[in-house]
């Protein structure tokens, strides 16, 4: 009994340190997130029609089903983002000596950055658009019904977001490519 222990601690040891054993986790995880994308819009219409958004002034509930539409087309856009992303994500080749982990990571940041800046940039706008129009001041009730009580509103926010967006988008490419640059000096060093 103890041998089968130890050879079946000592299969999953070479497992996890062929480095292919964190293929599938990273799959899954871009997978979650996608399908995440796709059901977040659901959850916002359950959480307004609880919060009877049907029931207030037309105005509120226009405002909201004109938000709710970017919602949907934004959750499938991302849903789509994470399933091409997933193609590319890098794999373990054993003819070289890589760290695989390490360019996963950067591959990992770069598209949550990308998702995340479009998200800020693209629904920010519409939201802070939508609800300066249609609703001025009163925005703060409409927010509260959908959960979203952080966001803020006016011509500011409609300049902002788009902005706000297009430097997390930018900080993420950085910031993957100042470890590549790291990682590669120090892989040339070892050389």
């Amino acid at each position: 009994m103890p041998k089968q222990t130890v050879s079946r601690i000592r299969r999953l040891l070479i497992s996890i340190e062929k480095r292919d054993f964190f293929d599938k986790p990273f799959l899954w995880l871009y997978d979650l997130i996608a399908i995440t994308n796709l059901i977040f819009p659901l959850y916002v219409l359950y959480l307004a029609y609880s919060n009877s958004i049907f029931k207030i002034p037309m105005k509120f509930t226009l405002s909201f089903m004109i938000l709710w539409v970017a919602l949907l087309i934004m959750g499938w856009v991302s849903f789509l983002i994470w399933r091409e992303m997933r193609k590319t994500i890098p794999y373990n080749n054993d003819t070289i000596n890589q760290p695989i982990l390490i360019y996963k990571f950067i591959h990992l940041l770069r598209t949550f950055g990308i998702w995340s800046g479009l998200w800020v940039g693209i629904i920010g706008f519409v939201f802070a658009s939508t609800t300066s129009i249609l609703l001025g001041q009163k925005v703060e009730l409409l927010y509260k019904i959908i959960g979203v009580s952080f966001l803020g509103t006016g011509f500011l926010m409609i300049v902002l977001m788009p902005i706000y967006g297009f430097l997390i988008i930018f900080l993420s490419h950085f910031l993957s490519e100042l470890i590549m640059l790291f990682v590669n000096t120090t892989n040339r060093e070892q050389n």
